[in-house]
């Protein structure tokens, strides 16, 4: 009998929740403020990501090491050289084409002198 009353009063109350939990609907009130978790999500997720980057071990085989079929320096030269030689450079003019402050002829006539002063040695 006992088992009788608490199996009834067991399905009694089943009865009055749900129906008390129904009658109020699945309407969520709205926050006064959306941004209240006091910490930043993203950010502690990415450290998650990293930290298990971090810790996991990887193996590279041997034979994968040298698997490109190409010199990436010789590629990487010829690109740069490539995009040097379609830079216009500017060069200024100058006022003054014969600024050399020396004579040529005098240090030419030196450096003949000095080639004779050696052989002759």
């Amino acid at each position: 009998m006992k088992t009788l009353t608490t199996s009834i009063l067991a399905i009694l109350m089943t009865i009055f929740l749900t129906t008390n939990i129904f009658a109020g609907g699945f309407e969520m009130e709205n926050e006064e403020y959306i941004n209240d978790i006091p910490f930043n999500t993203e950010k502690i997720a990415g450290q998650m990501i990293l930290d298990y980057a971090l810790s996991t071990e990887f193996s590279i085989e041997e034979e994968s090491v040298n698997d490109i079929p190409f010199d990436t320096y010789e590629i990487a030269t010829e690109k740069m050289q490539e995009i040097a030689m379609q830079k216009d450079f500017e060069i200024q003019e100058e006022s003054y084409i014969n600024d050399i402050p020396f004579n040529t002829n005098f240090i030419a006539s030196q450096s003949v002198d000095s080639t004779i002063f050696m052989v002759n040695k």
